[in-house]
């Protein structure tokens, strides 16, 4: 009865154990809305449209970083944010290029 008890001791200690392979990663944001890190956040412009420019066709989902914590994330931001609304706009968009479309990155 002993070993039965410890094996489930055992067993729920493994299962309930806060530290796993993702929080030993250094690559943690906060992403509150009050003390939340920075963010870069794009959107693309149809320049085609009878906006001219000025209405965001897509938003991009944000993308975090945080200078003080990790040197060059702010630069890998960018870079996701820009890659990120280049293959939507390759995917959604028809004849996707420079010239019809503008993507703008800022955080």
């Amino acid at each position: 009865m002993k070993k039965l008890v410890g094996i489930f001791v055992f067993g729920l200690l493994v299962f309930l154990n806060p530290i796993n392979e993702n929080s030993a990663k250094a690559d943690h944001y906060k992403k509150g809305i009050i003390f939340g890190d920075p963010y870069v956040i794009g959107c693309i412009y149809d320049l085609l449209d009878a906006s001219f420019g000025k209405k965001c066709a897509h938003r991009s989902i944000k993308f975090y970083y945080h200078e003080g914590k990790h040197k060059g994330s702010w630069d890998k931001a960018y870079d996701k944010c820009r890659n990120y609304l280049r293959q939507v706009g390759y995917r959604k968009y028809r004849n996707f290029n420079n010239v019809d479309y503008s993507i703008e990155c800022s955080g």
